[in-house]
């Protein structure tokens, strides 16, 4: 039988638990629904979830998901593929509880979000992967730095006749473009620069150049896409062109390290979205990944965490200041 300190304890948290739920609601303008679910005590896990943007990271997707899993294994889930476009979109039509995507949500795209769902898109950086410069292995280009990489996307790389890039609705051209200040707009794409379809058709075109005994063919590519470390294997007939952040420095191949030292320099990153108040499926997914745990299995998928950084430690014996 509980003792009446107890018994008072219950009532005050009971108070404060209510008021929260009210300051809350006034301040937030969350629906009284989302506060019900916030103040539940069940600890009842969603049953489902649906990612969208599966395109964009296949192979960490799945393992990611796999590691989730483990610690819901009554939890289905599924996965919707498309890119940065196609996944935002699911998010904001309910369709997908969070969404994978190359870049964050614009501010224009954030306010169509608020028209259409009267919510917010929450937006974290999860991983790191290098943008690949895929050529014919008979291309001897090597150690392309930022500068040259613009002039080539701008046609003006003698030799240089196509530069293949994906569907720019998966998000990578629009990155690239932000780095390298190149915001092109769509009445005025240099003729050097093709789209395709997606990341595949880009390395497709690639190797059947390669075969062709052609080196006047780029292509653009994601990491994230590929299967292990793409420098050190790339597919058959294509090599990723080393690159160097300044004229003056060292060529770097774009293997974990160099991308996460900086000293390869093309590099983006991949970004989880869910809604803010509509349920807690997909924000109880956004933060189990960023958080510290869900950082290590980012890194033991092979991939860059986003929110870790690799720093060199030189070890010596000689104490400091000497």
């Amino acid at each position: 039988m509980p003792t009446r300190k107890r018994t008072w304890f219950l009532v005050r948290v009971t108070l404060y638990l209510v008021v929260i739920g009210f300051l809350i609601h006034a301040r937030g303008n969350t629906s009284w629904q989302n506060l019900k679910d916030i103040l539940k005590f069940s600890p009842e896990t969603p049953s489902s979830l649906v990612i969208s943007g599966h395109n964009q990271a296949p192979e960490l997707i799945d393992r990611l998901l796999a590691a989730y899993q483990r610690d819901y294994p009554a939890l289905v889930v599924s996965v919707r593929d498309g890119g940065t476009s196609r996944a935002l979109e699911d998010l904001i039509n309910k369709q997908a509880d969070a969404a994978f995507l190359y870049t964050p949500p614009s501010a224009t795209e954030q306010r169509l979000f608020r028209e259409v769902t009267g919510d917010t898109a929450i937006v974290a950086p999860v991983a790191v992967g290098a943008l690949l410069v895929a050529a014919p292995r008979q291309d001897d280009a090597q150690g392309l730095t930022p500068e040259e990489l613009r002039t080539a996307l701008r046609g003006g790389r003698p030799g240089l006749a196509r530069f293949y890039l994906s569907d720019p609705n998966d998000g990578l051209w629009e990155d690239l473009g932000r780095n390298l200040g190149m915001a092109t707009p769509a009445d005025s794409i240099p003729s050097v620069m093709v789209f395709l379809a997606d990341q595949a058709a880009v390395l497709a075109a690639v190797q059947a150049a390669a075969e062709a005994q052609r080196t006047d063919v780029w292509g653009l590519v994601s990491s994230l896409t590929l299967a292990g470390d793409p420098g050190l294997s790339p597919p058959p007939g294509v090599r990723f062109l080393t690159a160097r952040t300044a004229p003056d420095s060292a060529a770097a191949v774009p293997t974990y390290e160099n991308v996460a030292t900086g000293r390869y320099p093309f590099h983006h990153r991949l970004y989880l979205a869910c809604r803010g108040n509509d349920g807690a499926t997909g924000g109880r997914f956004l933060t189990h990944l960023t958080s510290a745990r869900g950082m290590r299995q980012v890194e033991r998928a092979g991939t860059i965490p986003a929110r870790q950084v690799l720093r060199e430690i030189q070890l010596s014996r000689k104490p400091l200041g000497e």
